[in-house]
């Protein structure tokens, strides 16, 4: 492992750990202390992730890898941050369901799936199972549908 690897692993070792202090000032409503998941839940799994990987790269160093990016396909890359950009701007006016039922068919297309009905049942069915999940499980409301579809014409 070289000179900079080394200096990289101890930069990100040590933007963790302040990261990790620095979460620790999220403060907390009385009712969310007991909760399992609160504000201060995600930020402390990033650090605990964090550190542990500074860790390995530091303590555990690898065969360095030369050419990492130039086996990436950059027009499939591209594809999918468009698709993921349409999705933002779809979200909105056409409702959850149909943009990212639209959103998943699409990806799953870039990726390769050549069968349509495939795509499209994985997409619809991963779609109202995660809506179902955040409206009835999480309390989280996601508007499902367009308006023209829940408000009349």
């Amino acid at each position: 492992m070289g000179h900079q690897d080394r200096i990289g692993a101890i930069g990100l070792l040590v933007f963790f750990v302040v990261y990790g202090f620095l979460t620790q000032n999220i403060t907390l409503l009385p009712s969310q202390v007991d909760t399992a998941f609160t504000a201060k839940t995600l930020p402390t799994t990033l650090t605990t992730l964090g550190v542990v990987g500074a860790l390995w790269l530091l303590l555990f160093p690898g065969a360095r890898r030369r050419g990492l990016f130039s086996a990436l396909s950059w027009s499939k890359f591209l594809l999918c941050l468009g698709a993921m950009v349409f999705y933002a701007l779809l979200l909105r006016p056409v409702g959850f369901v149909l943009s990212t039922t639209l959103l998943l068919v699409s990806l799953f297309t870039v990726l390769g799936e050549r069968r349509l009905w495939v795509a499209l049942a994985a997409a619809a069915l991963t779609t109202v199972l995660f809506w179902s999940l955040l409206t009835f499980g999480l309390g989280v409301y996601l508007k499902p549908w367009p308006n023209f579809l829940t408000n009349g014409l």
